[in-house]
Formats: structure tokens, sequence, C-alpha cells
């Protein structure tokens, strides 16, 4: 019965539109900047230049309280499975190159699933979910095709990356299905490209498409070309600058990847996410105003980044929405716009969004953000619950009255610290 409404529902939208009712799997375009913090794009009134993202916002529903995990492998981790990334031994810490970990095979991608569902699969840019031995790579997760890095912290103008070493025993982490890919270019102009290429590709054999775009920018080590250096000689600090021509030339980029979607005629037929895998890093240039803190750390900054949908005919354009939602909610809620079922076998920690972005049904109770290497986090309602459980010490905020979490209420409301506690402990221990 539920599928029978959410299918009437889209008909209508669509008829609203003005757009035929016949409702077709859409193409999935996932786009994923690498530490943007949440002051870091135009729409968000950042100094920093955004205006390809700016009128992607104009044209999409902004999910204002998006969140996501505090560090790049769990983010990734849990966008592909739907599922909190402790559950399968990830936990809180970073893939390094060549460990013997990684995103085990047993757990179901939503690439595999689309996969098997007809749909073509790609990954452009970081993987970050393991490399050892070949045991943990994109091809194992029901991905066609990976041209890309494996891990982080790969240079911008060369690929190459510290303490790293490859089969050719060089330290170039860029690779296309699993050989080392050897090109010159800026890495975001890459990427894009590589993308670009791929998609048109799939317009021709008229193929629907999941393409993950990963960007590695603007994580550091920072470069940018020169044209968009000296767009912020105005900057004085020089990381600062670096890191808002990092962030325009992102943009740019994106800017070309969407004239891309637009110009093959598939605007209409894609389902657009854009986000960021955690918030900016304070040390490095990014800016998570008027948000505490950033990456790694437990309060707003690390989880909370600008997030946009964007599906024509379907999802309203310049929409807000409010309600409390988790990385972890969109494999359901890309099965459910493809109209793939949900028998995977895995319990899916996330939630279907669709009837929140078209009927503004708020169906989640409570949000669990994840943990990092202190601790972890719940919000119910208004309140949030930071439990570091390594030091036994507790924080909690109004989140409504004090977005910036400047107010600790933790011995003032015991009774509430102790209800989110036993939240905590019900999610970690499922």
């Amino acid at each position: 019965m539920k599928k029978i409404l959410l299918m009437l529902i889209i008909i209508f939208h669509f008829s609203l539109y003005g757009e035929s009712t016949t409702y077709d799997r859409p193409n999935i375009l996932f786009i994923l900047a690498d530490d943007l913090g949440w002051a870091d794009v135009g729409f968000h009134d950042s100094r920093i230049l955004t205006p390809n993202l700016d009128k992607l916002a104009e044209q999409s529903t902004e999910l204002t309280t998006f969140y996501v995990q505090p560090v790049c492998t769990q983010t990734r981790a849990a966008f592909l499975t739907g599922r909190y990334p402790f559950r399968y031994g990830l936990g809180y810490k970073v893939i390094k190159p060549n460990v013997k970990h990684g995103l085990p095979k047993e757990e179901i991608t939503i690439a595999k699933v689309l996969k098997q569902n007809g749909y073509s699969t790609a990954i452009f840019g970081k993987w970050h979910l393991g490399d050892y031995q070949g045991k943990f790579l994109p091809s194992v997760h029901g991905f066609d095709v990976h041209i890309g890095n494996y891990c982080g912290w790969v240079d911008y103008d060369n690929r190459a990356r510290p303490n790293y070493q490859n089969a050719d025993n060089t330290n170039i982490d860029w690779h296309n299905n699993s050989k080392i890919h050897k090109v010159s270019g800026y890495t975001t102009d890459l990427i894009t490209e590589d993308a670009i290429n791929w998609i048109k590709e799939k317009k021709k054999e008229k193929s629907s498409f999941f393409s993950y775009l990963a960007y590695t920018a603007p994580h550091g080590p920072l470069k940018a070309p020169k044209e968009f250096i000296e767009m912020y000689s105005n900057i004085k600090n020089s990381q600062e600058r670096k890191y808002a021509a990092v962030v325009t030339a992102l943009d740019s980029a994106i800017g070309k990847l969407l004239k891309t979607i637009k110009d093959e005629g598939l605007e209409r037929k894609t389902l657009i996410f854009f986000t960021s895998d955690n918030g900016g890093k304070v040390n490095g240039g990014g800016f998570n105003h008027p948000l505490r803190g950033g990456k790694k750390d437990l309060y707003e900054g690390a989880f909370k980044v600008p997030t946009l949908i964007k599906w024509p005919g379907v999802i309203k354009a310049g929409e807000k929405i409010d309600i409390p939602m988790h990385v972890v909610d969109l494999f359901p809620t890309i099965l459910s716009a493809t109209k793939v079922s949900n028998n995977i076998g895995l319990a899916i920690d996330g939630i279907d969004l669709l009837p929140i972005l078209l009927e503004g049904k708020n169906t989640r109770k409570e949000l669990f953000y994840g943990q990092n290497h202190r601790g972890a986090a719940i919000r119910v309602g208004k309140y949030k619950l930071i439990s570091y459980t390594k030091i036994g010490k507790n924080e909690l905020y109004d989140l409504e009255k004090d977005p910036s979490e400047n107010i600790d209420l933790s011995k003032d409301k015991p009774e509430i610290v102790k209800n989110l506690l036993k939240q905590i402990e019900h999610h970690i221990s499922k």
C-alpha cells in the first residue's frame, strides 16, 4: 500500500510540473565534496565564490539539517551501505594505504543493488574504503568503472601520495579499474572529464546510470590553478586563499558536469545529490560558522554539511527542509526512487526520505549521528547528547535555542541525559 501511495504522489508531482505521468527510473548522480565546510558555499553566505552550486541550490531542495559522519571513510561506507560503519568493523578510523581491512565484501552496496537491477555503475575519484590485495576495491562492491585514487591526500597535479607504494613501486595513487593510470592534469578536472565522458557514453547506450563523483577537493594538500588563486588576492592568509581557490575550482568543475547533464537532455531524468563527507577542517582552511567544531569532532561542525537534492518534476526547487536526515538514509531513498525492492538481507539503519521530501512528513523520531574515537552522539527532538564514553563525560545541547552548542545542559537535565544514553546504547548494541 505504501508503494502504491508513493507512486501516486510521484505521478501527481509530474502532472503539476507539466510532465508525462509515466514514472521512469531516474539516473542517479551523487556528488561528494571532501572536507567542505558548512560556510564554504555561496548559498551559505561564504566569501568563497560558488556560482554553480548557488544555481544548483536554487533548482534544488536544500536539506538544512543533513548529517554525515565526522571523517572521510565512514561517510563513504555509510552512504554505500545505508548502515553505520561500526556494524562491519570500520569503526571511526580512516583507512590508510595497504592496511589489511576495508569495506567487507559481504556488505551490500547501493552500487551492487543498482547494477543487479540494470544500472551502469561508476565511481570517479576517491574510494577510501580499502585497497589491500584488491579485496576491497570498487569492482568488488558493484562498480563497473573506477577511475581515481584509493586513499586520501593525493597531489592535485601528479596524483602522488606520501607513504604510498603501488605495483610499479611509485607513490602514484591513481587507477583505472585497478590498473595504474598515468595522466596529466588537475585532479578535480580529471574526475569531471572522466565522469562526463562516461555519462555521454551511457546516454548513447540508453543505459540508466549511477555515477558517484567522489572529489578530492577541498581536502589537502591544497593546490589550485593560477586563475583561481588570483581570484582571492584579497585573502591575506595563504592557506585560506588556496582553500578558497580549490573550492571555486571544484565549483567550476561541477558547473561543467551539470551543463553536460542539461545539454544531453538528462536533466529531468536524473536525481542529483550534492553533499560533503564531513565538515570543514578548521585548521585547514574550512569554515563551519555558526556551527561549533569541525572534522573529527562530535559537534555540529563535524556532522552537518551543505546538502542539495534535485529531481525536476518530482522534488520542488528552491525549498528548504529542516528535518534531521542522515547519510545512511540515501541508500533506502535511492532504492525507493529507482523502484528497487529493499530485500538485501541486511538490516538498514537509514530511512526512505521520499515521504519527507514529497509530503513533508517527519518519519524520524531520533537521529543517531555516529561515533568518533572519543564517543558518540544522538539527537531526539531538539536535544543532542554527546557522550564521551572513554572518559565518562556527557554534554547536552538544545539545538533549537543553541545551534552553536555553547550551553551545556547536562547537569540541569539529568533525566534527558539518562534517556539519551540508553538510546545510544541501543543503537550500538543492535
